[in-house]
């Protein structure tokens, strides 16, 4: 029950993955009284709950001043001058040359015939402080 939760997770899905469906969503999240945080789980909706926060401006780092912590998932351009301005704490951002990588060695494993198994993907937490690591860097695509 709600009302007996210490935290309760609150999805929402729009109809269609755009940045405006994904910001109605986000805005109708973000202006609950009580939202601490919020996760925009692909580039798409990460830059929905950026779009819906340019009307409320709700999102920061620092929740003991009312802050509610955004979090992204991906990288492009709106994506990487949030985190770096501190509107979101940080994203996930997938790592496209593993992903190649992979991609690669899973098609000649199955021309040769062999068994295919799921491959690691690789993917990086990053925030402001790391963005420019070259571990990291190489990740954020626009």
């Amino acid at each position: 029950d709600a009302k007996d939760a210490d935290v309760v997770i609150q999805v929402a899905v729009p109809a269609q993955t755009t940045v405006e469906l994904c910001s109605t969503e986000a805005q109708a999240i973000l202006s609950q009284k009580n939202c601490i945080a919020i996760f925009g789980s692909n580039q798409v909706s990460a830059e929905g709950v950026l779009a819906a926060n340019a009307n409320l401006n709700v999102l920061g780092s620092d929740p003991a001043n009312g802050d509610v912590v955004g979090v992204g998932f991906d990288a492009g351009s709106i994506i990487k001058a949030a985190v770096k301005d501190g509107t979101l704490v940080g994203a996930v951002t997938q790592s496209p040359l593993m992903m190649g990588y992979y991609a690669i060695y899973a098609l000649t494993a199955a021309a040769n015939g062999q068994k295919l198994e799921d491959v690691p993907t690789e993917g990086y937490w990053y925030d402001a402080t790391n963005m420019e690591d070259e571990n990291i860097a190489p990740n954020l695509y626009d």
